[in-house]
């Protein structure tokens, strides 16, 4: 049976193995799917549920008066969705090596916002320190 935990390197020592790292971007990449809500939510509202338009809209007016500079829903939601699908591919790999690394830290500083956000909102932080830890334990860990 393979040992997926550790692999051996040439030398016969045991370092972890790259199965670790694919795992941690798995479950990263489950948030694409709030991403592609917020794309949709800001480019066609009318196929979002309700409740997710008005939790999302909190949030943009929320960024407009922290940042002090008006950022409609429409525009906000899609770009953060973006980034989120973005993130998501860089961290696969689809970008290169370089962007993959750049992305981890951006995707961390995206959950630091959201954290921002959700604390304002006396909301849980759990999902995004998890993800954001995450996205800085993969910088670690053997690709």
């Amino acid at each position: 049976r393979q040992n997926t935990t550790y692999a051996a390197t040439d030398d016969g020592s045991m370092v972890l193995s790259p199965v670790w790292s694919k795992l941690t971007t798995g479950v990263i990449s489950l948030t694409g799917i709030p991403g592609l809500f917020l794309i949709g939510a800001g480019l066609a509202p009318k196929l979002v549920p309700p409740p997710f338009l008005e939790q999302t809209a909190k949030y943009s007016d929320l960024w407009s008066k922290t940042l002090a500079i008006p950022l409609k829903p429409k525009y906000f939601l899609p770009f953060v969705g973006s980034c989120k699908i973005f993130g998501i591919l860089a961290m696969w790999g689809f970008f290169g090596p370089v962007l993959e690394v750049v992305c981890s830290l951006l995707y961390a500083t995206l959950c630091v916002c959201a954290a921002f956000t959700r604390y304002k909102f006396d909301e849980s932080l759990v999902s995004p320190i998890f993800i954001g830890s995450l996205s800085l334990l993969r910088l670690a860990l053997p690709k």
